[in-house]
């Protein structure tokens, strides 16, 4: 299965980071195997949003996207034919 042609990914507070769980749980000195799943859940670096996007002649390409502070944010495209 290939991937759609515009995925955006977000890493940040919150955003694919286990630690603020972490914090939360006000951390044992170990994990539970469920609290480690959970933290692995946190961290597989899924797109936040995938679709298409249509591109004009002119070859321009402008989303806005929500801003954190601290946060990067990568948008892959890939070419449909």
């Amino acid at each position: 299965m290939s991937a759609p042609p515009r995925q955006v990914f977000r890493t940040g507070y919150d955003a694919n980071d286990a630690y603020p769980q972490h914090i939360r749980w006000r951390p044992p000195t170990d994990h539970t195997r469920r609290r480690i799943a959970v933290l692995r859940q946190l961290t597989r670096d899924a797109p936040k949003t995938s679709g298409t996007v249509h591109i004009g002649a002119e070859g321009e390409f402008d989303r806005q996207l929500p801003d954190r502070t601290n946060h990067v944010v990568l948008i892959k495209l890939s070419e449909v034919r």
